[in-house]
């Protein structure tokens, strides 16, 4: 940081796998002395997956295998433009474009690439399963997706979308937020602890409530939740996707704002 070159002249090796690796993105942790590194590769010989490795920025050494975040779904599919962003201390989530649009049997559904996320925490390992979990799921592709930190432990994601294309590719501009929810209790970070095997919430608090309203939830390892809030018409007024993480007992916040980033008005 201080503008001296570091590690070997001529460079450190992250991958030497055969054929193509290509299209990397990489992010530091919190402190600037980890940093994560995916990208697409072609070592298997008949798609693109998502690898990644943990380097060490002090040193130059590698954490040790690589990170698989994709595996083979079909051998005419890919996995695309991986991009990797920190979330918290040593934890990172990484989204990209995704072939198994492809094979969906949902005609509206059918014919590109879609969005897919995983995620990662140094000394861990992988927060969500192999080949990760939707983000968005939609008609045609979904492509160039950005992550935006916005505040806290949320973030921003944006993309082009072309989901409206009939016989010409039509370009939207569609996005959501993405956020991590405050782990309260983990059965991995206890003995004898139970791991929650469903979803499940709690009561909300304060209600009424004025100003911010809070909601704890037990979540399985591994899974993503869809956390939206309703109007009594059944309108949505916020909807955010919670990131997974190891199961046990979670709390997060609204703050009364809509998807617009305006204060609702008081009501059920």
């Amino acid at each position: 940081w201080d503008g001296n070159k570091q590690w070997n002249t001529n460079g450190i090796i992250i991958s030497d796998e055969q054929n193509d690796q290509t299209n990397f993105s990489f992010a530091f942790n919190e402190t600037n002395t980890k940093s994560l590194i995916v990208w697409e590769d072609f070592r298997n010989g008949q798609n693109f997956e998502i690898f990644g490795q943990v380097l060490n920025v002090d040193n130059g050494a590698l954490s040790g295998d690589h990170i698989q975040f994709t595996s083979v779904v079909n051998d005419s599919l890919h996995n695309y433009m991986p991009v990797v962003e920190n979330v918290v201390a040593n934890e990172f989530m990484v989204i990209w474009e995704d072939g198994r649009g492809y094979i969906n049997e949902d005609p509206l559904l059918i014919n590109g690439v879609d969005l897919y996320g995983s995620g990662y925490k140094i000394g861990q390992g992988m927060t969500t399963d192999v080949n990760g979990i939707p983000i968005c799921v939609a008609y045609h592709k979904q492509q160039n997706v950005n992550i935006t930190h916005h505040s806290g432990q949320e973030f921003f994601l944006d993309w082009v979308d072309y989901r409206s294309s009939g016989k010409e590719d039509l370009a939207n501009y569609y996005g959501r937020t993405i956020m991590k929810a405050d782990l309260l209790s983990s059965g991995s970070q206890c003995f004898n602890c139970d791991v929650p095997t469903e979803f499940s919430l709690k009561p909300a608090y304060p209600n009424p409530f004025n100003g911010k309203v809070t909601f704890e939830f037990e979540m399985p390892a591994k899974e993503a939740v869809e956390f939206r809030i309703y109007d009594i018409t059944g309108r949505v007024v916020a909807d955010k996707l919670i990131l997974p993480g190891f199961g046990g007992s979670y709390r997060v916040s609204w703050d009364g704002l809509n998807r617009s980033g305006q204060l609702v008005p008081s009501g059920i």
